[in-house]
């Protein structure tokens, strides 16, 4: 658990759009459990973009710290994609994806939102969802096919960007 809550809230809030240095001191200050994952969750819901960015910023860098995500922050990280607005808030927690497990009942949740984020404006957010897509078509090969489709018809036409992450994603990278 967190302490407190309104001091990350203010740390956060010091963000300038270019240096993470304010995330890099709240991960220090966030104590590598569980538990401060659902209160960085539930930070990031709160709706400010400093705060999704530095909350979701700090989630990830714990998840790739070695803390590990029941299947509550799970299904708390999915829940944040359907209510992030940060662009980059989103892309962390499409990082984070690698390190979530899920329950064959929400592998579906999980492509019903990599459907919407896949037409996102912001190319680098399509490029990880496209990633979402090669995680869950290996989690479950339900998905395998129609992820093997859309990967091809995104490389004819998606950017660059995109494309180098599609062929990462294939290679399970």
């Amino acid at each position: 658990m967190v302490d407190d809550l309104d001091a990350l809230r203010a740390l956060f809030a010091t963000y300038d759009g270019k240096s993470i240095a304010p995330f890099r001191a709240a991960a220090r200050r966030v104590p590598r459990a569980t538990v401060a994952l659902l209160d960085l969750c539930a930070l990031a819901r709160e709706g400010d973009e400093a705060v999704e960015l530095g909350a979701t910023w700090v989630a990830k860098h714990l998840l790739e710290k070695g803390v590990e995500a029941d299947r509550a922050v799970s299904l708390e990280l999915l829940r944040l994609l359907s209510v992030l607005t940060a662009d980059m808030a989103i892309v962390h927690v499409l990082q984070c994806l690698p390190r979530l497990s899920f329950s064959s009942a929400q592998h579906e949740r999980l492509h019903r939102r990599l459907e919407v984020l896949r037409a996102h404006p912001r190319p680098f957010v399509r490029a990880w969802a496209y990633n979402g897509y090669a995680l869950l078509a290996r989690a479950d090969p339900r998905y395998a096919a129609e992820t093997e489709a859309l990967f091809e018809s995104a490389l004819a036409s998606e950017a660059a960007s995109v494309c180098a992450r599609i062929r990462n994603a294939r290679k399970g990278r």
